[in-house]
């Protein structure tokens, strides 16, 4: 096809286009009733056009890519200008109804800057068009926003076409650029934003653009946005209409249909409104990867008699119809957290933007813009109504950390309630003390619902506070004795201090529970029980449970201990708040290593919950189970372990829902637990679902959440997905030194496995330096018995690298704090001493090796373990042989 043939079929498809779809077969056929070949080419393209909406677009599909590439591949690259103005065109980037867009460089080396020059179309340079073109421009050059592509020239060419000259633009529409980097919802949502904010600034200078939708939007690189395409815009602005063609059949012609807002589809009045409808077809589509409508065919009547008549699916009911994962992938996330995250808010944010009637959406690309940043701030949005309640469960979710431990408030002060009226029953003159506990529960939840209200946005002036100021600010409160009746001031310590220790500010609970219990010894004496102090002494206990030195665990035993004997004397049996205490202290005696009496005890608890619930189904059963799951896993029963967790979780999923912490805990234990069983890919997919509950629920920053990103490090470890596992292994090493510091067991034992990553990675002298941080740190966190074991592994790594005396100083230390604390029969000392008296061997000293293998040797014969004593024979026959070559 030669250059004029191309002209002459481009310029029919051309003016085919501009018409109504329906029309277009009939009028080309009418127009080229006279060249059979002209006829067929035009043909071609429509129907090829047919097949895609965007066939206009700079990156049309590839299908019809290929179809315009084999027309007009004969037509030499000469066709295209080699000048405009004092511009250098390189190549074509797209065209448009009425312009070709092409990359270019200025040409007159006053400076070298690469722009886009977009060029009026020979043959469509009628007065309408013309209008239009100049319109375009003139918009253009009435913007200044950095995501918006920037106007910088314009004029004609030699033949009298308009052309102007924008900033260059390299990258992709944002819909490719989300998907291909897997940006999740709330990295989607932060670009959505900017989009908003450039229509945002259009709105304000009084022009709607008309034609949102993905391939007018690109992102760099970088991630900057810049929104283009200002070709079919409307100045609302009288003084300015002039400029904007009357989109009447022309509005038929350039608009994209599935984008259009059903007032454009219908000819009405076109707002700012407009453009709202416009994003939120975008908005839903960067959500869920579908449309918000489907349609059979591309006709127009099709297309509007969808949009006007049929309601859009929810996007958390879309994701879950499609019932693909390619979506939730995209999105790195899973289908149901997919579908947790869009149910709600987001769909009524969506939805709202997406309403038929112009009057129920949002106003402006400004008030979504605001409802967006509502719903990532946990405040109440405007597409939700305002009632009392709403605004409440709201407010308590003003930051994603902050989800459960508002809800940890509520539930103690349900708690609180129960528990005082639950004891009140049990004492004499039973009808005055319920009134009386029921009466100061009341007075507690109302001075909580006080300190809620004192961080109101009125209150607050517009700042934000978080729930864990919240709570700081009612404890120095409650410190200072502001307001605080003293009949109340024990419930009240022992709920903040309780909240406290929940979102891990352990300090500040400690202080508040130290000073409460010393108050109500004082306030009852030392031989008088009484509730409050009873639960006192169990909270303060608890607290210092969470603390990671045997000191600490040691005084929350106690304390546990005398908490269970004044409710024992105090409430009887069976009792749920006694059952508590006997589980908790169990598992602070499994932290302490006395495991026999920590089974005793949890098997007491359980005996009582289940006396307590005699149907068998019951949260307290479920926790119980769950803890005998992990003395089970601590005495290497790796399959009672299993059997308890899975028990737990299936009675955690009756009795609480899925959504609830213990069952996102029952779902981390049990993936830890196969993953001891070497079953990696189950326990890999376990504890991804654990880790992404516990961040819904606790939020990224939280020790829960740490702890189950680490574990899952170490899963992926073991498959052999190295830079998956370092991701989530230095994300946890992160907030656990955030949470705790620098001297932790929890920061330790991340970086230990930091040290076994780069060990699989063959970088031992990194990783002796991660295993060298982590042993230290165990040994000031107290954690002796750590410090041993990996510095065993510290001196197997500096071995393997080459470094035989410090391996040999470490392998001496590592044998001298073993046989310390656990004496010379420990079959793990002994694995150590064999490892130890290779080396020695291979360093020649063959004394001192012997010594090493005969106490190694000694304790694998007393624990039988018949294998490993064969090991070590074999290497005492190798330094026999040794011997006798000296």
């Amino acid at each position: 096809m030669d250059k004029a043939r191309w002209q002459k079929v481009e310029a029919v498809f051309d003016e085919a286009m501009e018409r109504p779809a329906e029309e277009r077969e009939a009028w080309v056929a009418e127009k080229c009733a006279d060249d059979a070949e002209l006829l067929a080419d035009v043909l071609r393209l429509l129907h090829a056009a047919s097949d895609s909406s965007d066939f206009l677009e700079s990156d049309s599909p590839e299908h019809l890519h290929k179809v315009l590439q084999s027309m007009v591949k004969e037509i030499d690259e000469e066709d295209m200008p080699r000048t405009v103005g004092p511009y250098r065109l390189i190549r074509p980037l797209g065209r448009g109804g009425m312009g070709q867009v092409y990359l270019a460089v200025r040409d007159d080396e006053a400076f070298r800057r690469y722009v886009a020059v977009k060029v009026i179309k020979r043959g469509m340079d009628s007065d309408e068009i013309l209008k239009r073109f100049r319109m375009e421009r003139q918009i253009l050059a009435s913007l200044t926003h950095p995501h918006i592509a920037r106007l910088l020239d314009g004029g004609a060419t030699d033949d009298g076409l308009s052309y102007f000259v924008m900033e260059f633009v390299d990258g992709e529409r944002i819909d490719t650029y989300c998907d291909e980097q897997r940006l999740t919802l709330e990295e989607r949502l932060e670009i959505f934003g900017k989009v908003c904010s450039a229509v945002h600034y259009a709105h304000q200078n009084l022009i709607v653009h008309r034609d949102l939708k993905p391939s007018n939007i690109l992102v760099t690189a970088q991630g900057e946005v810049k929104l283009l395409d200002f070709g079919i815009a409307k100045f609302l602005n009288p003084d300015l209409a002039g400029y904007t063609m009357p989109m009447t059949r022309m509005e038929d012609r350039v608009m994209t249909p599935e984008y259009a807002s059903p007032e454009q589809l219908r000819g009405g009045s076109i707002t700012t409104s407009s453009d709202v409808y416009q994003l939120g077809v975008l908005l839903y589509e960067l959500l869920t990867g579908h449309k918000p409508f489907t349609f059979q065919t591309t006709a127009r009547k099709e297309i509007e008699k969808v949009v006007l008549e049929k309601e859009p699916e929810r996007p958390s009911t879309m994701v879950t119809r499609s019932g693909t994962e390619s979506a939730s992938r995209l999105r790195a996330t899973s289908l149901d957290r997919l579908r947790r995250q869009l149910s709600g808010d987001l769909d009524r944010i969506v939805l709202m933007a997406l309403r038929k009637e112009q009057d129920r959406r949002y106003e402006s690309a400004s008030e979504l813009l605001q409802d967006i940043d509502n719903f990532r701030r946990g405040r109440p949005v405007k597409a939700q109504s305002d009632s009392p309640l709403y605004r409440t469960g709201k407010f308590v979710r003003r930051n994603r950390a902050a989800v459960s431990f508002s809800a940890v408030i509520v539930l103690l002060l349900v708690v609180t309630t129960v528990l005082s009226v639950q004891y009140a029953t049990r004492m004499a003159d039973q009808k005055a003390q319920t009134d009386l506990a029921a009466s100061k529960a009341e007075e507690v939840t109302a001075y909580i619902i006080d300190l809620f209200n004192s961080a109101s946005p009125d209150r607050l002036q517009g700042r934000e506070m978080t729930v864990r100021e919240l709570v700081r600010e009612g404890a120095q409160s409650l410190e200072r004795g502001e307001g605080v009746p003293s009949e109340l001031s024990a419930a009240l310590r022992n709920t903040v201090g309780a909240v406290l220790t929940e979102i891990g500010d352990t300090d500040r609970a400690r202080a508040l529970l130290e000073e409460n219990v010393r108050e109500l010894r004082a306030r009852y004496g030392s031989d008088t029980d009484h509730l409050d102090l009873a639960e006192g002494l169990y909270r303060l206990g608890y607290v210092l449970d969470e603390g990671s030195t045997r000191s600490s665990w040691e005084r929350a035993a106690a304390l546990y201990e005398e908490s269970l004997a004044m409710y024992r004397r105090l409430v009887g049996y069976p009792s749920r708040e006694a059952a508590q205490v006997v589980n908790d202290l169990a598992v602070t005696r499994m932290r302490l290593g006395t495991d026999s009496t920590a089974y005793a005890l949890l098997e007491e608890s359980l005996a009582e919950r289940r006396a307590l619930f005699p149907d068998g189904q019951h949260k307290d059963i479920a926790e119980s189970l769950s803890n005998l799951g992990t003395y089970s896993a601590r005495m290497g029963d790796l399959s009672a372990a299993e059997r308890y967790y899975r028990e737990s979780l299936t009675m955690s999923r009756t009795t609480l829902g899925d959504s609830h912490p213990l069952v996102a805990d029952n779902i981390y234990n049990l993936g830890s637990v196969l993953y001891d069983l070497g079953l990696y890919e189950e326990a890999k997919e376990l504890l991804q679902d654990a880790a992404n509950r516990r961040q819904d629920i606790y939020g990224a920053e939280h020790d829960n959440t740490a702890r189950a990103f680490s574990y899952l490090g170490r899963a992926l470890l073991a498959q052999g997905h190295v830079s998956e596992a370092e991701r989530h292994l230095r994300r946890a090493l992160d907030v656990h030194l955030a949470i705790h510091g620098e001297i932790s067991f929890f920061t330790a034992m991340d970086q230990m496995w930091l040290g076994r990553l780069e060990r699989e990675k063959g970088r031992l002298d990194v990783a002796a330096q991660w295993y060298t941080k982590a042993v230290n740190v165990f040994g000031q966190a107290g954690a002796e018995d750590w410090a041993a074991i990996y510095q065993g592994e510290l001196a197997s790594v500096l071995a393997e690298g080459g470094e035989t005396e410090r391996a040999l100083t470490a392998y001496r230390r590592a044998v001298q704090i073993m046989s310390e604390a656990w004496g010379n029969t420990d079959t793990d000392l002994a694995v150590t001493r064999h490892e130890y008296a290779r080396l020695l061997i291979e360093a020649g000293r063959l004394d001192e090796a012997e010594i090493e293998l005969e106490h190694s040797l000694d304790a694998f014969l007393a624990a039988d373990m018949a294998d490993a004593s064969a090991d070590v024979r074999l290497t005492l026959a190798r330094l026999e042989s040794a011997r006798s070559r000296n």
